[in-house]
């Protein structure tokens, strides 16, 4: 008998396929919108939003939350590996069209500190333009992440600890100039749209039919 174990199951492949092909949307996207007027959606509360930039450590580690969260969720089930990996898939989707549509930018603060954080925050800002804003993908994924957690039920203290890091994540992307207040929600609305979309289009279908036609076995 073979007990050999992988580092990702099978039924995880063909999300994850489609996730790497949407990836470079986000990017491509930049070429629609270059010359274009970009919308400030800043509000008055904006401007009273403090300029913390230690919150970079924060808003660099969501990259590990979002992988941790998903690998997490594809190790534990595969109905639900594919239901958040399709309302992943659906959510960035939408948050590219609004990008094309409504091109937004933020004023961003000048960075005249030095040491590693302001180091972190001057790569983050030479490889980041301030456009794709609106909604904020770095919102929608650790909302999807958390709520992935909980539909698999982690131990309490898993899930207590993934919401509070997404909170965390929140607080970054004003905290660090990345984003304005109203994109946080604009997040977290996309991230409820895509489980639901990925629920209604029965994503998980979708994913499983692909399977059996590449014959890819559990």
């Amino acid at each position: 008998m073979n007990n050999r174990k992988t580092l990702l199951p099978k039924y995880s492949i063909i999300p994850i396929a489609f996730y790497l092909l949407v990836l470079p949307s986000y990017f491509l996207c930049r070429l629609a919108t270059e010359g274009r007027f970009h919308f400030d959606a800043s509000l008055p509360f904006d401007a009273k939003i403090p300029f913390v930039p230690i919150f970079i450590w924060i808003y660099i580690l969501a990259y590990l939350q979002w992988l941790v969260g998903y690998y997490t969720i594809s190790l534990k089930s595969e109905p639900l590996c594919k239901k958040y990996f399709g309302a992943e898939i659906l959510g960035k989707l939408i948050c590219v069209l609004i990008f094309i549509l409504v091109p937004t930018t933020i004023n961003r603060p000048e960075l005249n500190g030095s040491g590693i954080t302001y180091a972190l925050m001057n790569w983050m800002y030479s490889i980041d333009s301030p456009d794709n804003l609106f909604p904020s993908i770095h919102c929608m994924e650790s909302w999807l992440v958390a709520r992935g957690i909980m539909e698999i039920k982690a131990p309490k203290p898993a899930i207590v600890l993934m919401w509070i890091f997404s909170i965390l994540v929140f607080m970054s992307v004003v905290f660090v100039k990345q984003h304005v207040f109203i994109d946080i929600f604009g997040g977290i609305l996309v991230a409820e749209l895509g489980i639901y979309l990925s629920r209604k289009l029965n994503m998980p279908g979708f994913f499983t039919a692909i399977e059996k036609k590449l014959h890819i076995t559990k």
